[in-house]
């Protein structure tokens, strides 16, 4: 009721594409007539209007079967604020209402292993991963929370959950105790009987404390590299953070810069404004690191390891201290070829 759900399928190729969509809801799945063997010419983008074709559901999984050709796949998500109850009984188990506007691509496939660096608890940060299992056995899964500075804030043990055949299961971060609030961590997904799993996580920024509002929904990352690029930095008015994830096994040296106009500079500092863009990952360990401020032309971001790494940027939108910002992004960068590896 106050969300709206669009797809984008593009084909990039010379010939012909042709998909079957399928949506995946807590009681069936549906396969709408209109929507198989859907033509997508070359070089065109078709949008779908999902909220128009499949009845309201809290979570709807969707698969974008190619049997010609090949496509890519963009979701548009857009939440109002007003929360999705419709009668008091569900408005008392509605704990909080999404509100703003979120772009995700789809994933070609399952995976074993899954990494999200940036993840966030907090008194108005919402986390919640939902698992998505399209085999015909059920899959199960540990999740990994690793906390900032394990040494004094401890080490989790792995959640097990299991992901029926065919179905998805929402696993919700505010409702497991031993995750602190005001920590982050990072997450890491690992399917442990064989059976891959898609993986994805949404993060809900409401409520009186917040300080920005928005929700931010991304996939994890399936493969670790030596060697992340973002395109794209923060703007002037914006807080960006890359976050980077040590999933190995041996400690790793990291260092992020900027570039533009074939110069790079130091890209990180600290809360004091040092610059902190060169520093050491131990095994399992995470780095938040706050962007300095750039120059118009130094935008784009990169981020270089001794070892492969799994780099993920947050941006939020940051206004005075009497007014609440409004939007948040969190994207992983673009892995390079340079140690790129399969997580396992």
């Amino acid at each position: 009721r106050d969300a709206s759900f669009t797809l984008a399928i593009y084909n990039p190729y010379a010939g012909d594409a042709r998909v079957d969509l399928a949506f995946t809801t807590e009681e069936s799945v549906r396969e709408p007539a209109d929507l198989q063997g859907l033509a997508v010419a070359p070089g065109a983008v078709v949008a779908i209007d999902v909220s128009g074709v499949v009845t309201e559901r809290a979570v709807i999984a969707t698969t974008v079967a190619a049997t010609r050709g090949q496509v890519v796949v963009d979701r548009i998500q857009t939440y109002d604020g007003q929360g999705a109850a419709t009668t008091d009984e569900e408005a008392e188990d509605e704990t909080y209402q999404r509100e703003g506007l979120t772009v995700t691509p789809a994933v070609p496939g399952p995976q074993a292993v899954w990494a999200f660096p940036a993840g966030v608890k907090s008194g108005f940060v919402h986390e919640q991963v939902v698992l998505f299992n399209p085999a015909d056995e059920a899959a199960e899964v540990e999740l990994d929370v690793a906390l900032d500075d394990p040494q004094r804030n401890g080490v989790l043990d792995p959640l097990p959950v299991t992901v029926p055949p065919g179905a998805f299961t929402v696993f919700d971060v505010d409702g497991v105790d031993s995750i602190p609030r005001g920590l982050t961590h990072s997450l890491t997904v690992r399917a442990e009987n064989g059976i891959p799993v898609v993986a994805e996580r949404t993060l809900a920024a409401v409520g009186e404390e917040a300080t920005y509002v928005g929700t931010a929904a991304s996939t994890g990352s399936p493969v670790a590299s030596e060697h992340w690029a973002f395109a794209s930095g923060p703007a002037d008015d914006e807080s960006g953070r890359i976050v980077v994830t040590n999933p190995g096994e041996e400690a790793v040296d990291v260092e992020l810069s900027v570039f533009g106009d074939g110069e790079t500079a130091p890209a990180g500092e600290d809360a004091d404004g040092e610059d902190s863009s060169s520093f050491s990952l131990e095994p399992g360990a995470r780095r938040e690191v706050l962007l300095a401020d750039l120059d118009d032309d130094q935008r784009s971001v990169e981020v270089v390891a001794s070892g492969p790494v799994v780099a993920e940027r947050r941006i939020v939108l940051s206004l005075p201290d009497d007014e609440v910002g409004m939007g948040t992004s969190v994207a992983l960068g673009v892995p390079l070829r340079e140690g790129l590896v399969v997580l396992n």
